[in-house]
């Protein structure tokens, strides 16, 4: 019998296929896609069939080992295998990490994937478009029938989750299924109820707060009925997912929604793939020939790029649903009112008489801090002391109600006692304002109010989440405090006021991204409020009253905004003008993280066409024992791009085995 060769896609950390040979009693069961078990540095891993090959390898076969077992599971598709490859491709990692993160719950628990003999159910109901999401909706089918992908630019409280599910509609009919994607989990909580009114039990959630049972099951509903015969005889499922979703194994996708697109939570930091959700949303789409509709207020620049060069067509969606009236924008000078004695904490008179007046008319109000905890930093009033994190180059967060400093980085946790451990004097006092502390003001200013407080610390729980919500949308709460994560796409009926503390924050990114960032949160935050016949109203406080920033919030950028921005990138080369690769090197050791990001620089700067900035040392430069040291890569996106790319790629996993682990090295292609 002809001996048979297999490449194989390990969940590990190794870019190359490994090559094994199949014993003769399994050459009747090896294909593409099959799961098998194979052993490699005396460790067993769970593997994936890539290729199969008659073909003697030209190197010594009697170091290739033969694969010990086929395992009882579901096949992945030479579709998932090609997406993997490409997604490895584009980010500089290895197919092996992308398949370890599609299949991240396979590998934490139980491994078995049952069947699914899910209930056909028709469609509930549909929402009635206004004329003019009519309007928007023909134009997007009609961009579809061209194969063009479409941006729907949206003002906040438009209707364009209305127009979503007429296009999920469209395909679910047709028996395709609809990848429905959004940012983070808090946004998929509210959506779920809306769409599930919609379309039944053809909604799928899926998350990484899912269970492994859950996605077990959502895995082997989307194989259904496609694997065996090629054709699809059932209405398609609507899956909302935050970004893990793209690597559910889609045969049949028709339609792929991205909502609030310029969404920075759609990028994977850590660990590899460092994927943008978006951006390999849409390679995933490409591949599986299904429509692309991209939705926000705000645009990223990359998108509004990409609407400028042609590549995607642009509908707009310019009034508000319910013919409510745009928000009322207006700007404290908190400076000004200190300097008059005309404040109380972290609030100016003004804004509490705002406040007041809107509880008093039944209204909501929903009040944005970008720092959670206490405190951001404690500090000792005698010797100016600032306690820091002993493993990170971070100053410890106050939370009051546990009585603790915490790091936010590496969680390290000490008791607060107030006293210094420099001076040894009991004057440790909380500098600046969290969620925590003015949640804690609020309360004293408005005793008979009902307050709640929506960030990581109190949102621990999937149902802990969903509670605070429900309670603030049925009117329960009166007054919500948040971080970022309030700024969402919530729809709450009542919410008129939306309030920024010390907006002064927003300012401080050390990003070129920075004030596109601000300009969308604030926007969002603003859209938030009066979305039904009440028109909404925005305070921000800040101490730079007059900053651009402030001055161009609204219904996002203008036209000449959004082409002085661009133009400003093109003239300092930076995305979407070129393509940005980020370099991060850690070693318990400065001088040795210093020397090796050194190195790796002079290479790299004498092998690619680019350029090659640093090593520089971010702003937290320690985390957990570990310095940090970065390099940054500006490459122009030509036909260039991808040889450039494998270049930096081969030089770093070569310096990376030198240092035999003692210097990480990671890659992070499109940083955010």
């Amino acid at each position: 019998m002809q001996e048979i060769f297999v490449k194989v896609i390990i969940p590990i950390k190794f870019r190359e296929s490994i090559t094994y040979s199949v014993p003769p009693q399994l050459v009747n069961y090896i294909y593409r896609g099959c799961w098998v078990g194979v052993r490699l540095r005396g460790k067993e891993y769970i593997s994936v069939v890539d290729e199969i090959s008659y073909e003697t390898p030209h190197f010594d076969i009697n170091k290739v080992k033969a694969i010990e077992s086929i395992k009882d599971l579901p096949r992945v598709s030479g579709g998932e295998i090609d997406f993997w490859k490409a997604v490895a491709n584009y980010y500089l990692c290895s197919p092996g990490e992308v398949l370890k993160s599609a299949y991240n719950f396979f590998f934490s628990k139980s491994i078995s994937i049952p069947e699914s003999k899910s209930k056909k159910e028709s469609i509930i109901s549909i929402p009635q478009l206004s004329e003019n999401q009519n309007n928007c909706l023909q134009k997007i089918r009609e961009s579809f029938v061209k194969k063009r992908s479409v941006l729907l630019r949206g003002v906040t409280g438009s209707g364009k989750t209305e127009i979503y599910t007429h296009l999920a509609m469209d395909a679910i009919k047709s028996g395709k299924d609809v990848l429905y994607l959004v940012p983070e989990i808090s946004l998929s909580i509210q959506l779920k109820s809306r769409l599930q009114s919609i379309f039944g039990n053809r909604l799928r959630v899926f998350n990484s707060k899912s269970t492994a049972a859950t996605k077990r099951k959502i895995f082997s509903e989307l194989k259904e009925e496609n694997d065996s015969t090629g054709h699809n005889s059932r209405e398609g499922y609507i899956i909302l997912g935050t970004r893990s979703s793209i690597f559910l194994p889609f045969h049949n996708l028709g339609l792929t929604i991205i909502d609030e697109e310029h969404d920075s939570s759609y990028k994977q930091e850590d660990p590899a793939p460092r994927y943008n959700g978006r951006d390999a949303a849409i390679m995933l789409s490409k591949m599986r020939g299904a429509n692309i509709v991209l939705g926000s207020a705000t645009p990223s620049l990359e998108t509004i790029y990409n609407v400028l060069s042609n590549k995607y067509d642009e509908v707009v969606l310019d009034k508000r649903f319910h013919n409510s009236i745009a928000p009322k924008i207006e700007i404290i000078d908190f400076l000004q009112a200190r300097k008059l004695r005309n404040t109380k904490g972290n609030f100016s008179q003004k804004l509490i008489n705002i406040i007041d007046k809107t509880l008093k008319d039944g209204e909501q109000v929903l009040v944005f801090r970008s720092h959670r905890a206490y405190s951001p930093v404690v500090q000792c009033e005698e010797c100016s002391d600032i306690p820091k994190c002993p493993h990170c180059n971070i100053t410890l967060s106050y939370h009051k109600n546990e009585h603790k400093l915490k790091c936010h980085y590496c969680n390290y946790t000490i008791q607060y006692t107030g006293l210094c451990k420099a001076c040894n004097n009991l004057s440790l006092m909380p500098k600046g304002a969290g969620t925590e502390r003015i949640e804690e003001e609020l309360k004293e200013l408005f005793p008979t109010a009902s307050i709640a407080r929506y960030d990581a610390d109190t949102t621990t729980s999937k149902v802990r989440q969903e509670s605070i919500l429900e309670d603030f949308a049925s009117g329960k709460t009166d007054i919500l405090v948040g971080t970022q994560m309030i700024t969402k796409g919530f729809d709450f009926e009542k919410l008129t006021l939306v309030v920024v503390i010390n907006a002064d924050s927003l300012l401080s990114f050390q990003n070129f991204r920075a004030d596109e960032k601000s300009i969308q949160l604030l926007s969002q935050l603003c859209g938030r409020g009066g979305r039904r016949d009440k028109q909404g109203r925005m305070v921000i406080q800040t101490t730079q009253p007059q900053h651009p920033v402030f001055q161009s919030i609204g219904e996002g950028l203008s036209h000449e905004e959004k082409i002085r921005q661009l133009s400003e990138r093109q003239q300092f080369n930076y995305p979407p003008c070129c393509r940005l690769i980020r370099i991060t090197l850690k070693n318990r050791f400065q001088e040795r993280v210093n020397s090796v990001a050194k190195s790796l620089a002079e290479e790299l700067s004498k092998s690619i066409t680019g350029t090659v900035i640093g090593p520089i040392s971010p702003q937290i430069d320690r985390i957990k024992n570990q310095f940090v040291s970065q390099l940054w890569i500006k490459l122009p996106r030509n036909q260039s791009l991808s040889s450039n790319k494998e270049i930096i790629f081969d030089i770093t996993n070569n310096i990376y085995n030198q240092e035999k682990g003692y210097t990480t090295i990671s890659i992070d292609v499109d940083p955010q």
